[in-house]
């Protein structure tokens, strides 16, 4: 087997994802000391961190910019000579919210391509 670098987002081939609209998604958790993110699940089944969010530590407010419009993929290719992401439409704009403390999980399911209304976790 032999083991070499791939070089990503260099210059001559750099990735530069689609301009898209971000919705914002905010919301509060208790206790303050829990931690917030929001998950995206492609049609294939892979999930993905799409962004995390500092919990405010006096009031445990939240808040996320997410894109609106449909992710992009791309199979793994060793030294591509271009890019060339595909759109995963039907996973546009929906993501799960998960608030989570002292290993215990939460989630809330979003559509974010309307006005999202602010999320409330609470942990006993």
């Amino acid at each position: 087997v032999t083991v070499a670098p791939t070089t990503i987002n260099c210059a001559a081939l750099p990735i530069a994802p689609g301009a898209t609209t971000l919705r914002s998604v905010t919301g509060t958790v208790t206790p303050t000391t829990a931690t917030v993110r929001a998950l995206q699940t492609y049609t294939s089944g892979l999930t993905v961190e799409a962004a995390w969010a500092p919990v405010d530590a006096s009031f445990g407010a939240f808040g996320f910019s997410l894109p609106i419009g449909a992710p992009v993929k791309l199979a793994w290719v060793a030294n591509p000579a271009t890019l060339a992401f595909v759109p995963d439409a039907a996973a546009a704009a929906k993501y799960s919210i998960e608030a989570a403390s002292n290993g215990t999980p939460k989630s809330q399911t979003i559509n974010a391509s309307a006005t999202v209304a602010p999320l409330v976790f609470t942990f006993p």
